[in-house]
């Protein structure tokens, strides 16, 4: 039988691989599977929750036929945003910063995006640096008529993790007791782990954030430089779907050796320091523990 070709290059968002490390394990011997969303179309995993909030305010009117789409971003979000945008033919707003990755900010231009740089204190990202690209983007949003994705507070972007509990869930035959992943807005890891643990509520699901910005473990917002993680506060989801353990990552900590794709998203980078702590806060009784990579 013939194998239809994809519609458009947003199709091939999603479905992406589950590998297990089969050499590298943690001390407490628990399988790591490493979910590799670089291959969804821009490298990242928010190509799905940019494609969830862009359809659903499609279905409901709030974005129509050439209208405009406005966020602030640190650059995946923006990059996915930029690509969906393209796709459908929405002029695209983005409020960024110099504090992210050049790379990210070429790349969002490249795919059509209008930029609005605000300035960062010496490459730093603050909680009144979020802030201010947060007003930025409402400003535009209420003088152009933009739809404003508002990615803080958009819960659209939950049927995307929705989905991709169930591809993880179909993966592992529902053999998973663990689930890690770095956060910066965290609506991934809540929307996950909340699916997950529908399914299995003993699922352990495990926060890393940057030790000088622990706001899910507790402590106060400071700055950092690890681009496109930590916010500077309580994530979407989070009364419904606590972590039961966060886990603190600052540069420098002992690296493994551990290829990941240049574009790979920057809050996934914690994987090459120390990527292996996370997964032994997992108990030690269980079978398998899923990580973003």
């Amino acid at each position: 039988m013939p194998i239809s070709p994809p519609r458009d290059i947003l199709a091939s968002i999603g479905n992406t691989t589950l590998l297990e490390l089969r050499t590298i394990r943690p001390d407490n011997g628990v399988r790591v599977m490493l979910k590799l969303e670089s291959e969804n179309p821009t490298g990242s995993m928010k190509d799905r929750m940019a494609l969830a909030m862009i359809s659903a305010a499609e279905a409901d009117g709030r974005l129509g036929a050439g209208g405009m789409v406005v966020e602030y971003t640190g650059g995946s979000t923006g990059v996915s945003l930029a690509l969906v945008c393209a796709v459908r033919g929405y002029r695209l707003h983005i409020v960024t910063s110099d504090a992210f990755a050049r790379e990210k900010l070429t790349h969002m231009l490249r795919l059509g995006a209008e930029l609005r740089i605000i300035h960062s204190e010496d490459g730093r990202m603050t909680e009144k640096l979020t802030r201010d690209m947060i007003a930025a983007a409402g400003v535009i949003a209420a003088e152009t008529g933009a739809f404003w994705t508002d990615q803080m507070n958009n819960r659209d972007q939950m049927a995307a993790y929705d989905a991709m509990a169930d591809e993880i869930w179909a993966q592992t035959g529902g053999q998973v007791d663990g689930f890690v992943q770095g956060v910066g807005t965290a609506a991934s890891l809540c929307g996950i782990g909340g699916s997950l643990r529908a399914r299995n509520p003993n699922i352990a699901v495990v926060a890393v954030e940057p030790a000088e910005s622990p706001v899910l473990s507790g402590g106060k917002t400071g700055a950092h430089k690890i681009d496109g993680i930590g916010a500077p506060t309580p994530p979407i989801g989070s009364t419904a779907c606590q972590p039961r353990r966060q886990s603190r990552w600052r540069r420098g900590l002992p690296a493994r050796k551990v290829f990941l794709p240049a574009h790979q998203p920057a809050p996934m980078l914690w994987l090459h320091f120390g990527w292996l702590r996370p997964a032994r806060q997992v108990p030690s009784s269980s079978r398998s523990c899923a990580m973003l990579g």
